[in-house]
Parts: C-alpha cells; structure tokens; sequence
C-alpha cells in the first residue's frame, strides 16, 4: 500500500493522528527538511507521538517514514500526466483513438517501469537467474502466460524454469529447493497470503529469491530486498483492463532473459542458432525482413 493511503485511511487513528496524517497530505511537498521536532509543533503535539505515528505505519520511526514518503511522491509524479491508467479511453473514443491511447498507455508503462530499477538489483537479479542450477517461478491469474513465455525463452538458453499456478505446490518445492535455486515471486498486491507463506519458507532456508512487486509498502517486499517494482498506478480492482501489470511484468522478465542471454552472448546466440537450424529446417517465409539469415 502507498503512504499516501496509509494516511489517507483515518478510520483507527486518534485525532492528533489525523492531524499528522493530514499535515503530511497537504505540505508532501515541503517536509523534506522538516524533522519530527517541526511535524510536532506544526501540529501542537510531541515529537515523541509523531515518531510513534510513524512506527504505526511500519517505519522504524519519522526519518524512515520521511524518506519513503518523499520517494513515493517523486514517483507518483513523473509519467502518466496524459493518460489515465485505470481508465486509458473513454466510451466516446473512436477505434483508433483507443489504438493511439494503448500505444501511450504501453510507452508510458515501460517507462515507469524501468525508472523503478536499480542498477545494483538488477544486477544481483540477473546474476541469481543466471547461476541458478533451477528457477521457480510462483504466479497466478494473468501472470501465469508471462511465466510460461520466460520459461520458454530460458530453455533456450538450456536454463531449467519450474512455473507454478498453485501456490501450494510452490510451497512444497520451496521447502527442498538449494541454495543454488532461485525462486521469483510475482504478486502485484504483494499480500497474497499463499505467496507470502512461500516467501517466508525461503527466507528460512536460505534459498535466493527475487520478488516482482508493487512500488511502496507491502508485506512481501520485506522479505527480500532483491525486489523489482512494477509499475504501480492501476487499482487492484475497478481498473478497465489491469493493463499496466501485466506490461510491467513482461518488460521485467524480458529484462531478466535479456541480461541472462548476455552473461554468456556468444555462446547462447550460437546454441540458439544451432538448435533452430535442426528444428525449424521447413520454417521459411516470403516476406524478404522474416527470411533474413540472422547470421550474415
């Protein structure tokens, strides 16, 4: 959950908390070099309770809380200043005006995306996936496909990925997986109970995980810090089409291939081209760009 709807969602919070709450609302913009000491006496209460407010929240106390804060806002301000992502086009939209706008929608989405990465997660990342004796992947719904098409670019690459759909069944695996496994759990919420417990199972054994997950507070983030953020402006329900998950989920593991094919470049291009060469020996078109030798 983002900490604006942390503060936004006043319902079990005393009066002095919703006044702490809604100072951070209204003045998100102008906190960064306020300290709990000024919180407190903009609010006529003690720097000790704003602290406390913040470890309600989850953080381990105001500065932590401020960090957070001021990073969720930089993000929620860059991209999507032209579209909608819940509500990308409108009843009224022509046919082609809804192509245009989901062309947007895609650029815009990648770009959130990839502005989320860090340069020394990826790298951590990549390296797990491309160590891995075996990668597991743990998904459901619409990411399952994702999961699926990954593991078919990585056996290219003679990689062995394991997809499950019932989380149950990744939990048993989870529990005689080695440390040279690697496990990649997807959840958009990041508070699937079943991933959760198949998170919590790792964490204890040992074995590397990466979690693909959404920007901002949530349970499963805090289990590993090998976390790539999906990009994060589509409600979990209401949203016309859950576009923006699934792109991002997709750039992500096409992210994760790509950096893996790269550790060993030559190698993989040339087993690939080996292997299509033996496969797909009546695969031919007339179109001259599709019947290229990737070779020459």
């Amino acid at each position: 959950m983002m900490i604006y709807e942390l503060l936004a969602n006043t319902k079990d919070y005393s009066e002095t908390e919703k006044a702490i709450a809604s100072f951070l609302i209204i003045n998100s913009e102008r906190i960064e070099n306020m300290s709990a000491r000024d919180i407190a006496a903009e609010v006529y209460t003690a720097a000790s309770t704003v602290s406390r407010f913040a470890q309600k929240l989850g953080f381990k106390g105001f500065n932590e809380l401020k960090k957070a804060y001021i990073e969720e806002n930089k993000y929620l301000n860059s991209h999507f200043d032209k579209i909608d992502p819940n509500f990308p086009f409108l009843e009224s939209d022509s046919d082609f005006t809804i192509a245009g706008k989901i062309n947007s929608l895609y650029q815009e989405t990648i770009a959130d995306t990839a502005s989320l990465i860090e340069y020394q997660t990826l790298e951590q990342c990549a390296r797990l996936v491309n160590n891995a004796r075996n990668i597991h992947i743990t998904s459901s719904g619409t990411y399952s496909d994702l999961a699926i098409l990954f593991k078919e670019k990585m056996s290219r690459l003679g990689k062995t990925v394991v997809t499950y759909t019932h989380i149950d069944i990744a939990y048993y695996y989870s529990s005689f997986a080695r440390k040279d496994d690697c496990f990649i759990l997807i959840s958009y919420s990041g508070e699937t109970r079943d991933t959760l417990k198949v998170a919590n199972r790792l964490k204890d054994s040992g074995v590397p995980f990466i979690i693909l997950t959404s920007f901002g507070s949530n349970t499963l983030s805090k289990y590993s810090e090998n976390i790539m953020y999906l990009s994060t402006r589509e409600h979990i329900r209401g949203s016309i089409g859950y576009f923006g998950p699934y792109i991002s989920t997709m750039f992500l593991l096409d992210v994760l291939y790509s950096c893996c094919f790269k550790h060993n470049y030559q190698k993989n291009l040339s087993s690939k081209r080996t292997v299509e060469k033996k496969f797909q020996v009546t695969r031919n078109s007339s179109n001259p760009i599709l019947s290229v030798d990737s070779e020459e």
